[in-house]
């Protein structure tokens, strides 16, 4: 795990992965899979605005182990780059962007209120969206429940953070995608110590 001093800077990353497969009767066969990320964190405004985008692409048909499997998360405690309403294996691509961006207003609101400001409480705002496809033929078929987001998922979220210096609580919507028979929006809690 890589991890950087503060820079008002976008940092870049690049990274590539070759390999080879081989699957029943078919031939070994090769791929490349190339990754893209951009984070930055901006003083903006009343606070700070931090992003992420990361952008792939596999070359080749592969088995669908080796596609990106977008991050979902169904564990109840939110991640900051997982998409907290998202199911495990919900979606999966072979060319995609994922796009993680949180604005954190340092108090804006929460100062302006006598008693609350003491708590010295954090507003926060937060976007989360995938966009991705399967240009390939599946070498062999995806689950039933895998699909392809050729229409953007997207969550959203607002939240307040610094409770008791180290707790952050968000409550998160899932925007399209909808089903009855998952949950839509919720509360998510994490410890985070800024």
């Amino acid at each position: 795990r890589r991890m950087y001093i503060d820079s008002r800077y976008p940092i870049f990353h690049f990274n590539t992965a070759i390999g080879s497969y081989s699957y029943d009767s078919i031939a070994q066969k090769q791929y490349t899979q190339l990754r893209f990320v951009v984070r930055h964190d901006i003083l903006f405004g009343v606070g700070r605005l931090k992003y992420v985008v990361e952008s792939g692409v596999t070359n080749a048909p592969v088995p669908f182990p080796l596609l990106e499997i977008h991050r979902g998360n169904e564990t109840g405690s939110s991640g900051e780059y997982y998409f907290n309403l998202m199911e495990y294996m919900e979606f999966a691509s072979d060319r995609y962007i994922n796009t993680f961006a949180e604005y954190g207003m340092n108090g804006f609101i929460f100062n302006k209120i006598p008693l609350i400001k003491k708590l010295n409480l954090r507003e926060l705002l937060t976007f989360k969206a995938c966009w991705g496809d399967t240009k390939f033929e599946h070498i062999f078929p995806l689950p039933s429940t895998t699909k392809s987001p050729t229409i953007p998922y997207v969550e959203a979220g607002i939240g307040v953070t610094n409770v008791l210096k180290l707790i952050r609580v968000e409550y998160i919507w899932r925007v399209n995608h909808t089903r009855a028979e998952i949950e839509n929006n919720g509360l998510f809690f994490r410890f985070q110590f800024e």
